[in-house]
């Protein structure tokens, strides 16, 4: 299994991660697909020239409305499918969020001195499950895997000078 989605179908079937009555497999891949278009195929691909990253971040644009899907998928919370327990979906979330907060959001933050919440936005489901699974014991712990390189200073430059 080589795909990102196919895989956290698969690992979360052998974790038993995806048994809650609420789960739903074909739902999970829908969500799966639209946390890959928002952080892969959307901010991944925007992120690569610092004025187009201004555009995309920007207060009613298009990460916003992407964020805004992501959120509604959650449901009632405090995970999708509204279980009190993570499933796949949530780890994926979570993983995802945690690549752009180190690489992308953390360095533009400092870099603007913008806070990390103004610039993420007010999601509080999404940052729900991030924050829930982010703060275990072994998620801190956990070292097998680094992060992807961080922003460019000089994209990081063009994004503090675009208007």
């Amino acid at each position: 299994i080589s795909q990102s989605t196919a895989t956290c179908m698969y690992v979360g079937n052998r974790c038993g991660l995806n048994g809650s009555e609420a789960f739903d497999a074909v739902k999970a891949q829908q969500h799966l697909a639209d946390i890959v278009d928002v952080f892969e195929n959307n901010l991944g691909k925007k992120n690569e020239d610092g004025a187009t990253l201004k555009e995309f971040l920007k207060p009613g644009g298009r990460w916003h409305q992407l964020m805004g899907n992501i959120e509604a998928g959650v449901g009632s919370g405090p995970y999708y499918f509204g279980s009190d327990q993570p499933s796949c979906v949530d780890f994926f979330l979570a993983h995802h969020i945690d690549i752009r907060v180190v690489t992308l959001f953390g360095p533009l933050a400092e870099a603007t001195g913008q806070d990390l919440k103004a610039l993420i936005g007010d999601y509080p489901k999404a940052m729900g499950i991030y924050e829930a699974l982010s703060g275990t014991d072994k998620w801190k712990n956990f070292s097998k895997i680094g992060h992807m390189k961080k922003v460019s200073d000089e994209i990081l430059q063009a994004y503090k000078a675009a208007p």
